[in-house]
């Protein structure tokens, strides 16, 4: 007997095909998603309970979707943070993390301010009792040490020395201490210039007790919070510190960035430089090493430095502002 459920195909062959609005259907439709998106059982569960494959199970969900009977609506708290340009640049470079903040066309030092504050934030996530944090140096990270939130009682390590010409609160081993205080574990600082004035020197630096702990340290980090410094244009404290002889030479060399002293070019890679054995820092062969690098950097005159230090790979997390986000993302 042929039924209306029958379906002729054009072979000639027949085919039974349950109404999508039948009864039956509409029933278990209704006991699948209900369970699933009230209850919070799992498929496997829901199957089991109702003599049916995950599979049929997915189905009637992805059905339910598709048909408008369920509808999914993301409601984010309010917040400073633009969740849209933070995925699309998370996406666009692959990073572990990208936080965007919102707000547009602030003056240099504010949104320093304002990013030191987000950064600060996103340390106290990231780190536990058995973090041992890296932290260099830069107007930012002054901000964060000043807004920084508790953090769990982490070791924190110093990664370079300090750079001349700039305030006491922007150096290496202040910015440490105030985030050691914050934290309340083991603290490793020393005084040192980034920069010997020759290699023996650096290397007589690197035997001072207090700066060799600092060292031995290096290889252990789990975390690292840098800045991106920039020097096509010259938004660079360590450029600015440097005779304008020795930035005309690494210009000419192709640097476009320092990140905790190393020297990048637009592509991202480093490059040598004259210098290399004076530097009283963390190599760039240890910092690539560290499982989360986390960069703070803002203002549109960094866009350059910060896509070259992330096509570089020299990131895993960039906290950033929305005017940085949209030039990189575009």
């Amino acid at each position: 007997m042929r039924t209306s459920n029958d379906l002729r195909e054009g072979d000639g062959r027949r085919r039974r095909r349950t109404p999508a609005d039948g009864p039956v259907h509409l029933v278990r439709l209704a006991q699948v998603v209900e369970r699933y998106y009230r209850g919070g059982e799992t498929k496997s569960a829901i199957a089991h309970d109702l003599g049916m494959s995950r599979f049929k199970v997915a189905r009637f969900i992805d059905e339910a979707v598709s048909r408008g009977l369920v509808r999914i609506e993301i409601s984010m708290p309010e917040s400073p943070i633009d969740l849209e340009l933070s995925e699309a640049l998370r996406r666009r470079y692959g990073l572990r993390h990208a936080i965007v903040l919102a707000a547009r066309g602030l003056p240099p030092d504010f949104n320093r301010q304002e990013l030191g504050a987000v950064a600060g934030s996103v340390l106290a996530e990231t780190l536990d009792e058995d973090s041992i944090v890296g932290i260099a140096w830069g107007r930012t990270l002054d901000k964060m040490a000043t807004a920084l939130p508790p953090l769990p009682g982490c070791t924190v390590v110093q990664v370079n020395g300090g750079v001349s010409g700039v305030g006491i609160s922007v150096n290496s081993h202040d910015v440490v201490r105030r985030v050691a205080a914050r934290a309340g574990g083991d603290v490793y600082a020393f005084y040192a210039p980034l920069i010997a004035p020759d290699a023996a020197t650096a290397q007589s630096l690197k035997r001072d007790p207090a700066v060799a702990r600092s060292v031995e340290q290096f290889d252990r980090l789990t975390c690292a919070v840098v800045t991106i410094g920039s020097w096509e244009p010259m938004e660079s404290m360590m450029a600015q510190s440097f005779e304008p002889e020795l930035v005309s030479l690494l210009l000419r060399l192709g640097v476009v960035a320092d990140i905790s002293g190393s020297l990048i070019d637009r592509n991202g890679r480093s490059i040598r430089t004259p210098f290399d054995d004076r530097r009283v820092t963390i190599s760039g062969t240890q910092l690539r090493a560290v499982p989360e690098v986390i960069a703070v950097a803002g203002g549109i005159e960094k866009v350059e430095a910060i896509h070259a230090a992330l096509i570089g790979g020299w990131v895993s997390t960039l906290v950033t502002d929305a005017d940085v986000a949209e030039a990189l993302s575009g």
